[in-house]
């Protein structure tokens, strides 16, 4: 009976050295995923909104063959958040969508045109200021050195409309 209550003679756990280490290996290992992190999280908005973007330019040539009427996709940024519309030619924007949850992180770069206007029959109108061939830039700025592209692009008079990224949204 006298053994089955005998406390134990070896100490058992972790030397404070022991917890020390491990615990600055997990600090270095955390501070060195956090910029992949955010570099993720980043990329998901961009590649969204891009895909929000080529929806709203799908719908609106949809639109215009639905309702046999032209159809215009604006964009423009607004408080530094890219915002696109589509409307009737010739109408004003009634509502914007916003196009990045979170503000500074997406710009939207129109310098080729703001505007995608489809005809009637769903083609590119020929006084679209987009062109085939030509696109509608989203850039993400991960840092000031380097900058990831999206775009949407519209190839051909027809209107087809893809998804672009990297070197082809030049």
């Amino acid at each position: 009976m006298n053994n089955f209550y005998r406390p134990s003679s070896s100490v058992q756990g972790f030397t404070l050295v022991e917890m020390l280490i491990t615990s600055s290996l997990l600090l270095i290992i955390g501070a060195m995923s956090v910029p992949n992190l955010f570099r993720f999280l980043n990329l998901q908005t961009l590649r969204a909104s891009n895909e929000q973007l080529e929806l709203g330019v799908r719908q609106a040539q949809n639109l215009a063959r639905q309702r046999n009427v032209a159809y215009t996709v604006q964009v423009q940024t607004i408080n530094s958040t890219p915002q696109f519309a589509m409307f009737p030619t010739g109408q004003t924007p009634t509502s914007w969508t916003d196009l990045a949850s979170r503000p500074d992180t997406i710009t939207a770069d129109i310098t080729q045109g703001s505007q995608i206007i489809f005809a009637s029959d769903g083609s590119l109108a020929p006084q679209s200021p987009i062109q085939p061939g030509e696109e509608i830039i989203l850039n993400v700025f991960v840092s000031p050195a380097t900058n990831t592209r999206r775009c949407v692009m519209v190839q051909t008079l027809l209107g087809s409309i893809k998804n672009g990224k990297g070197t082809e949204c030049q």
